[in-house]
């Protein structure tokens, strides 16, 4: 069962992946949310919050893990 979870959960994350023009892997956070089902943004953003608290605390640059990216969303009006 432990397996089958964690194969189903690295697909998901092979999923959401993203590469950038450098081909560096990141992850967007809406995406990992519903990965993680967390239902409200808000308790994914605490725990967003928390990981750049132990990102500080262990003397990491922040801006190499988390960056504030905007993601286009396609409106209902196609606007």
């Amino acid at each position: 069962m432990k397996n089958e979870i964690q194969k189903n959960q690295h697909h998901t994350f092979e999923e959401i992946k993203q590469i950038n023009n450098e081909s560096q892997e990141f992850w967007y956070a809406r995406d990992l949310q519903t990965a993680l089902d967390y239902s409200s943004w808000d308790k994914f953003k605490n725990v967003i919050q928390k990981a750049i608290t132990a990102c500080e605390n262990s003397e990491q640059m922040i801006d190499n893990h988390f960056s504030q990216v905007g993601k286009m969303v396609e409106l209902g009006s196609g606007s």
